[in-house]
């Protein structure tokens, strides 16, 4: 890529999104240099993502000509499926409602698979409004002298399963996946009904999707914007804190991430603050 293409940058901490900027005179955009979201006229633009042998491009209009020219130098190397436009990617259903602009990403076939996975009906059971029982508490001390194979192979199908949605389109499920992720090598009855848990929740929640904007362009922000927050000393088998971010752009989340400290903290504030510049220069090097 880099040798057949250096027009292509990679964006940023993005190692796997390639993008091509370039000006209506045809000089190319330094992505170095901090743009924000800005396009300039009649830039010709296009971003690329690849993930082993999937790849997905977008771009302007009138860089079709571009892309067109590296579609037929990849097939000549490689058996390539024809270009289309896109309905499903590394499990995600992708909608585009052209008549306002709004596009979706939509995971609900895997949702209803982890609730049917887990022995629940998405369409009769009772759903519940939280993820984790704010009365349960998680510790080493909850698992079994010996491992349980069978039990923790079943937990790691499920967790497996949650993972995948939290990663690509539910970022309400990041929380719970990391705090039981760190129990999953010698898991307890206790956690395995976590599960059963987060499956009722989803139950509730199984048509939430992400939709990026509205109709009413007054009514979100055009520039990103994020949250970040910790616990302090919340993991009780070792003092360490729980740090999380989540950045969202035009009304919907397009960065998030739980996780837990490599160190036990006197104080969460600086720990915030250097978190959430860190993940901040990484979303400002991502130019599209």
């Amino acid at each position: 890529m880099h040798q057949n293409y250096p027009q292509y940058v990679e964006a940023g901490n993005e190692r796997c999104v390639y993008v091509m900027r370039e000006s209506e005179e045809l000089a190319p955009i330094n992505l170095h240099e901090l743009q924000g979201l800005k396009i300039e006229k009649n830039e010709k633009n296009i971003i690329m993502i690849m993930n082993t042998d999937d790849m997905l491009i977008a771009y302007s209009d009138n860089a079709r000509e571009l892309v067109d020219s590296f579609e037929n130098k990849l097939n000549n190397s490689f058996e390539v499926t024809p270009r289309s436009q896109i309905e499903h990617y590394m499990g995600m259903h992708v909608l585009y409602d052209k008549t306002r602009g709004l596009p979706t990403l939509d995971a609900r076939r895997h949702v209803y698979s982890f609730i049917n996975h887990m022995g629940l009906d998405p369409d009769s059971d009772v759903g519940v409004s939280t993820l984790l029982d704010p009365h349960e508490v998680y510790s080493k001390a909850d698992s079994p002298p010996e491992i349980d194979v069978k039990l923790r192979d079943k937990v790691w199908q499920a967790h497996g399963k949650l993972n995948h949605l939290a990663i690509w389109a539910r970022p309400d499920l990041v929380h719970p996946v990391s705090v039981l992720g760190r129990y999953v090598h010698n898991p307890s009855e206790k956690l395995w009904s976590t599960y059963s848990r987060i499956a009722k929740y989803l139950v509730k929640t199984r048509d939430l999707k992400l939709v990026y904007g509205t109709p009413d362009i007054e009514l979100v922000d055009l520039e990103p914007y994020g949250h970040s927050d910790s616990d302090w000393g919340g993991c009780i088998d070792d003092r360490k804190s729980t740090g999380v971010y989540i950045f969202l752009l035009l009304g919907a989340t397009i960065s998030w991430k739980v996780k837990l400290s490599q160190t036990a903290c006197l104080s969460s504030k600086k720990q915030n603050i250097a978190r959430f510049q860190k993940v901040q220069r990484k979303l400002l090097t991502f130019e599209c």
